[in-house]
């Protein structure tokens, strides 16, 4: 990889720098010194600067958009890079990292001689997944999992990076993961994400991110389920609201909601923002203690006082009900219910909404995720403390827009209605569904004749593969124009594919009509009296019929 040796980028390091930021490896404008320094319009203005990391696009985009929000310069931060050159394939630089015992090989080589982190760092943050993978596996202390990715750990610090500082003292320092800049180019959504890791590094420079996990009361270890009935009036008697989140041992093949519990915890911040909680390890109770404690203690002491915060509520109410023997009364059994799923929806749709991409972005407190096997107490007191937090900071964000505040309130109402239809199903009439299908079975039947009458022998309408009867019909026999896959750069015969031949072969179609009303046998051979090609217009009706009976029709048949 090295070569000549013409491409090879040493790190820029800054010895007073508070934070390294080691990336993966080097782009062209670093190997060849063209520093971007702005955008005129779309065009780049370079200047010429000694072969350094991170000095392109990249390197730009992170300088201008997300150094500041660290409160951050470029000369203040040390730039490094786990391999020094790119890989030449084919005569060729590229900048696709090796695989394989060539990376590893690679790695071991750029790490070992060249990778050192300045004297003043207190501070490395993982630019995306090589880099985060390396410092995870250079003997890094505590509970984390070095096979764990760095989608698991964006947001967070992992183990500590223990390494050769640049007068060869061993070190050691935290590592933040983030993802890499060049990537949010691609995955644009991820970017709110990334912003945020970015905003944590002051605190985390200052000691104050991520806080410690309060200690919360554990039963039956603490007290027995029984004296802890009895003390949660007093207990939460200055907590204005909670949080509450369940562990259960889930079984794919059971009614939505009859799980066995697992853990239960509550916990919330009194008026003097102290940490209130507790934590009841029902793997360690009887399930008539369990029922008991839903009923005669979270019901009158918390259900019916303190409004509650779920992640998903209707994944966790119908679980606590079930294992109340379906005496609690479902959601009829909670005063106030507020849900941080459905308010971060409303207010990012299009991001995710699960509690592990929420803490990432808003926690306050270490990564407790990766305790699922380990230490489910733990972990289940990180989801009560990040659903609290993330649901104070989104509420406050909601707040600013009364119509996205009401959208949430009216939504919240119809937790109860669809975690309902979820448990009881929703009624069929079966006899129409039975006699749809059958239409659209008839369907099938003229769709896949019209194919065989077309091809002159039993063709199936449903090989699809690159080396499907359907591409080798339309590519090697017809001659149609080659369509392919984006992703597998494959022979394609999907969707896509399709309209695109069927414009080039006969009168072009209405997608939007075909969306709208679908495409029937009759309408298809009309349009081949047109000049369409009667495979292709086949294959259309086929592909829609066999998404209506599998989607939608097929599953509300009983038996």
């Amino acid at each position: 990889m090295y070569g000549d040796g013409l491409g090879f980028v040493p790190d820029r390091l800054v010895a007073d720098a508070p934070v390294a930021i080691l990336a993966q490896n080097p782009g062209e404008d670093e190997e060849k010194g063209r520093r971007l320094v702005q955008y005129v319009g779309r065009d780049k203005v370079y200047e010429s600067v000694t072969p350094q990391p991170l000095i392109g696009t990249t390197g730009y985009t992170l300088e201008k958009t997300y150094l500041p929000l660290a409160g951050l310069t470029r000369e203040k931060v040390s730039y490094l890079n786990v391999l020094k050159c790119r890989e030449v394939v084919n005569g060729k630089h590229t900048n696709k990292l090796p695989s394989g015992e060539r990376y590893r090989q690679a790695v071991e080589q750029c790490t070992t001689a060249h990778l050192v982190m300045p004297r003043g760092a207190r501070l490395v943050v993982a630019h995306g997944g090589p880099a985060w993978d390396v410092t995870q596996q250079s003997g890094g202390v505590g509970d984390v999992q070095v096979a764990r990715p760095i989608s698991e750990w964006r947001g967070y610090t992992g183990a500590d990076y223990r390494w050769h500082n640049i007068c060869n003292e061993m070190g050691q320092w935290p590592v933040l993961a983030t993802l890499h800049t060049a990537s949010l180019f691609r995955s644009p959504k991820m970017k709110q994400a990334a912003m945020a890791d970015w905003r944590k590094i002051p605190r985390i420079l200052a000691g104050t991110w991520p806080q410690a996990l309060p200690a919360f009361v554990q039963c039956p270890s603490d007290v027995s389920l029984r004296e802890l009935t009895l003390v949660l009036p007093t207990m939460f008697a200055r907590v204005p609201r909670v949080a509450l989140d369940t562990e259960y041992f889930y079984d794919p093949e059971a009614v939505p909601g009859e799980h066995k519990l697992s853990v239960i915890g509550v916990g919330g911040k009194d008026h003097d923002g102290q940490w209130v909680g507790f934590q009841v390890d029902c793997r360690l109770c009887g399930d008539t203690e369990v029922s008991d404690f839903i009923l005669h203690g979270l019901r009158p002491a918390i259900f019916n006082v303190h409004p509650v915060i779920f992640q998903n509520a209707g994944a966790d109410i119908p679980v606590l009900a079930w294992n109340a023997g379906a005496k609690l009364g479902g959601f009829n059994s909670v005063r106030h219910i507020e849900d941080l799923l459905l308010l971060h929806a409303d207010l990012y749709s299009e991001q995710p909404h699960d509690l592990e991409y929420l803490a990432s972005v808003y926690g306050e407190f270490p990564h407790t995720k990766h305790y699922l096997r380990t230490d489910l107490l733990k972990r289940n007191l990180g989801d009560v403390l990040e659903t609290y937090v993330a649901f104070e900071k989104l509420e406050k964000e909601a707040l600013l827009d009364k119509r996205v505040w009401q959208c949430y309130r009216e939504r919240v109402q119809l937790i109860k209605l669809h975690t309902r239809a979820t448990q009881v199903g929703l009624a069929v009439n079966q006899a129409m569904v039975t006699r749809l299908l059958r239409e659209e079975i008839g369907t099938l039947k003229e769709a896949l004749l019209m194919g065989r009458a077309y091809a002159g022998w039993p063709i199936s309408l449903g090989s699809c593969g690159p080396q499907g009867q359907l591409a080798t019909v339309l590519y090697k026999y017809l001659k149609l124009p080659a369509q392919r896959d984006r992703t597998t750069k494959n022979l394609s015969v999907g969707k896509d594919a399709l309209a695109v031949l069927r414009r080039h072969v006969g009168v072009a179609p209405d997608p939007e009509k075909e969306d709208r009303d679908g495409l029937t046998v009759a309408e298809a051979l009309e349009r081949v009296e047109q000049g369409a090609n009667p495979l292709l217009e086949a294959r259309t009706v086929y592909a829609a019929v066999v998404q209506e009976i599998g989607h939608f029709l097929a599953p509300l048949v009983e038996g």
